[in-house]
C-alpha cells in the first residue's frame, strides 16, 4: 500500500485530488492537510510515514517548495553519513551508534537522553544496532 500525504488549502482542489486518487487502481491511502505544519509534525513525531507527497505550491505559512526541502533535508543528511555508524531511527532522528548506551522498547539512549524509534524505522534500526553490537555488521 502506498501512503500519500495531500497538502492543499483549497477545498475544491482537495476534492479533485481525492476523487482522482479514489479512481486509481493503485492500492493507497491518503491523509489530507490544509497546511504543512501539521503534516510535518505528524512525520517528525513518527505518527505518519508517507511514500508520496502532493504539495500545493501556495500554502499558508510554509509553502510547498519549502516543505519539500524540509522533508528532503534529513534524507540527504542520512545518505552522507557513514552507514555503519549512523542509523535512521525516526523521521527526525539519526543516531550515532558509537554513543548509544542502551536500547529499550522506547528507543536508543545516548547517556540519559532518549532518542525515540518510530514504528516505521524500528526493525531496521534495531537490526543494524544488534549487528554493530555483536560485531557482525555487514553493509547491505
Amino acid at each position: 500500500m502506498i501512503h500519500i500525504a495531500i497538502c492543499e488549502d483549497n477545498d475544491a482542489d482537495m476534492a479533485h485530488l481525492r476523487s482522482l486518487l479514489c479512481q486509481t487502481k493503485i492500492l493507497c491511502d491518503f491523509t489530507e492537510y490544509s497546511n504543512a505544519e501539521p503534516m510535518l509534525l505528524d512525520m517528525e513525531n513518527g505518527q505518519k510515514h508517507f511514500d508520496l507527497f502532493l504539495l500545493d505550491i501556495f500554502l499558508p505559512g510554509q509553502n510547498g517548495v519549502e516543505t519539500a526541502r524540509r522533508i528532503r533535508r534529513l534524507d540527504e543528511i542520512h545518505t552522507q553519513l557513514a552507514s555503519e555508524l549512523f542509523v535512521r531511527c525516526h523521521k527526525s532522528f539519526i543516531v550515532n551508534l558509537l554513543y548509544v548506551s542502551k536500547l529499550t522498547r522506547e528507543g536508543f539512549y545516548v547517556g540519559d537522553t532518549l532518542i525515540p524509534i518510530s514504528r516505521t524505522h524500528a526493525a531496521g534500526a534495531k537490526n543494524i544496532y544488534y549487528k554493530r553490537l555483536f560485531g557482525v555488521f555487514q553493509e547491505y
